[in-house]
This record gives C-alpha cells, structure tokens and sequence, in this order.
C-alpha cells in the first residue's frame, strides 16, 4: 500500500493505493505523480508505482467555435 498524498512530499494522506489500483496520471514532477482521486487532484511517490502505457484521454474546450473544433478534428 502506498499513501495518496493531497501534495507531493509532505501533504495530508488523502488515502493509500493498492495493488492493482488504476489512476489517471495528470503531472509528473522530481519523482512524484500527480494523479486524479476521488474528484480531486493527488500525488503519489513514483518510486512506488509502475507506470505502463494506457489511453490518452482528450478534452475539449467548450469555447471553440464549430469551425474551430472541426479543425481540431482533423487533427485527431
């Protein structure tokens, strides 16, 4: 088990990942990961987990204009 942290380092324990646990990864910074929990944003000791490839999740931004979105389309 490894403690979910509410900030890398030295944050309130928000939880513990367990074996098997899957987190959308959001940042990566001096060994640690920010990841997504429970609506919130946390961090986990990279030292302790294995990270293995996954989908990459796209957001758009709703302010686009049709024309606008459609040329991010194309893109994707």
């Amino acid at each position: 088990q490894v403690p979910i942290l509410s900030q890398a380092k030295d944050g309130d324990k928000l939880g513990e990942a367990k074996q098997g646990d899957k987190f959308t990864i959001l940042y990566q910074d001096k060994g640690w990961i920010q990841v997504q929990f429970q609506n919130e944003t946390a961090w986990i000791d990279q030292s302790a987990i294995d990270i293995t490839p996954g989908t990459i999740a796209n957001e758009y931004i709703a302010s686009l204009s049709e024309d606008e979105q459609a040329a991010v389309d194309n893109l994707l």
